[in-house]
């Protein structure tokens, strides 16, 4: 049975919730950096287990690196390729070294990192390190922030409604005047008819006296 790394920092409630936050940070950059998912892309085909050690703090926590994205958690996940860590390769240094490593642009800190691994492994891990120092995270976050316009798109949907309420009021405008000219057409109508009407009754009148005249 593999022995496993312990202390009362790595199982304490604080540092789950750290890493709880973390998994949903680097969520959220993934889905907001186009860049960042093009360096993850070749860990998540390996489906990548990675164990993390650090000193100054002394923690350990897993990676796993796939198609569903970065999960962090206290334990080798139970489908992991397991070797003597518990995961595909181990990183350990400390955290300062971490931090300027994946942070920083000096490949030095690179070589103060422990890597142990299959070259396979190690390589990816080194190539995704490197094209990390050379991207800026911030900045392609904030570049995809800026691509959202939020402000152009709401300003957008404001005028495509205020286009519509304009049309549907000029719509019921030209409707109220068709109402108005088709009252009025009828109600002439409806004068014409009663003319027509009482002229009838008058020739009939006339018709029925002339009649009766000649009947006598």
């Amino acid at each position: 049975m593999r022995k496993r790394f312990s202390s009362g920092k790595n199982s304490s409630p604080l540092f789950r919730g750290v890493l709880i936050v973390s998994e949903m940070i680097i969520a959220i950059m993934l889905k907001m950096d186009k860049r960042l998912r093009q360096i993850a892309f070749p860990l998540a085909q390996e489906n990548l287990v990675i164990c993390m050690k650090t000193y100054l703090p002394q923690l350990q926590f897993y990676i796993t690196i796939n198609q569903h994205g970065v999960l962090l958690d206290l334990k080798a996940p139970f489908n992991a390729r397991l070797n003597a860590h518990g995961a595909d390769l181990l990183l350990s240094g400390s955290a300062i070294n971490f931090v300027r490593a994946f942070v920083g642009r000096d490949e030095e800190q690179l070589d103060k990192l422990t890597i142990r691994g299959s070259s396979h492994h190690e390589n990816l891990i080194k190539d995704a390190i490197r094209a990390s120092q050379e991207h800026t995270i911030v900045g392609g976050v904030a570049e995809s922030f800026k691509k959202l316009n939020w402000m152009d798109t709401a300003e957008d949907e404001f005028g495509a409604v205020k286009s519509q309420v304009v049309h549907q009021r000029e719509t019921i405008t030209e409707l109220s005047l068709a109402l108005r000219e088709a009252d009025y057409v009828i109600r002439r109508q409806a004068r014409s008819y009663r003319r027509y009407l009482v002229i009838l009754s008058l020739l009939c009148l006339i018709a029925l006296s002339v009649f009766a005249w000649f009947t006598l």
